[in-house]
């Protein structure tokens, strides 16, 4: 695996993996929903987490991609906008977030991206059940992104998740999504609907690698390039 630097502030060295992790990580129904976050972090910081070096994996997430936008997306067609479906049956983690209030009242726990532990079932909610619009769609380009690195690195049609939620609507029904890159396209895909309808869906994953600085060094010897690379060494 090769890797490319996108931040360093505040003793933290962020990397990206060059290229998807794998082509097979499967999310299906409410419980792919459920725990899609915590699934694909605990993926990745299972397989690139390093102590010694102050290292943690997690997924890249739809966060890491609005850090550098420039497109609003509260401009994206009702972004937003609060909806309450004929058919209302749900994942349980929506009543945790804070754009989900299937009885009514919106959840204070849980942003997009956010999850700390395994949540399994599906619920239904009552007549005063509503959420928020929380999907849109991006092209990630010169004119949407100010960071280079994306653009460049995601200009190949491997389709890969993003560790974040989303969730919309028609009149009839709530659809409840995972968030994912598709070359240069930020999109989602429909997990549970809230007709009782699961989907299950198959796609890369890309890491995130967080440098602990004060545990490690890096070494400046190379061009940073794929023939002599910087080095990352234990302090």
């Amino acid at each position: 695996m090769k890797w490319r630097i996108l931040d360093a502030n505040n003793n933290t060295l962020t990397l990206i993996s060059e290229t998807a992790a794998n082509t097979g990580f499967t999310l299906s129904g409410a419980n792919g929903y459920n725990n899609g976050v915590l699934l694909l972090n605990n993926a990745c910081k299972a397989m690139y987490s390093n102590s010694s070096l102050g290292a943690t994996g997690r997924s890249l997430n739809i966060d890491d991609i609005e850090d550098y936008m420039t497109y609003n997306k509260n401009s994206y067609f009702d972004y937003g906008k609060e909806f309450s479906p004929r058919y209302k049956n749900y994942p349980t983690i929506f009543a945790n977030e804070l754009n989900g209030a299937p009885n009514g009242t919106y959840g204070t726990e849980l942003d997009l991206s956010e999850q700390d532990e395994y949540i399994t079932g599906i619920l239904t909610g009552n007549s005063s059940f509503k959420g928020r619009k929380t999907y849109y769609y991006l092209t990630m380009s010169t004119s949407t992104m100010n960071n280079q690195t994306y653009v460049d690195l995601f200009s190949s049609s491997t389709e890969e998740w993003l560790a974040s939620r989303c969730s919309y609507y028609d009149d009839d029904k709530a659809a409840f999504d995972m968030f994912f890159v598709n070359g240069n396209t930020v999109d989602s895909r429909d997990i549970y609907i809230s007709t009782n309808f699961p989907y299950s869906y198959s796609h890369a994953i890309r890491p995130i690698v967080e440098i602990d600085l004060t545990k490690a060094s890096v070494g400046l010897t190379g061009d940073g390039g794929v023939d002599t690379p910087y080095s990352i060494e234990a302090k």
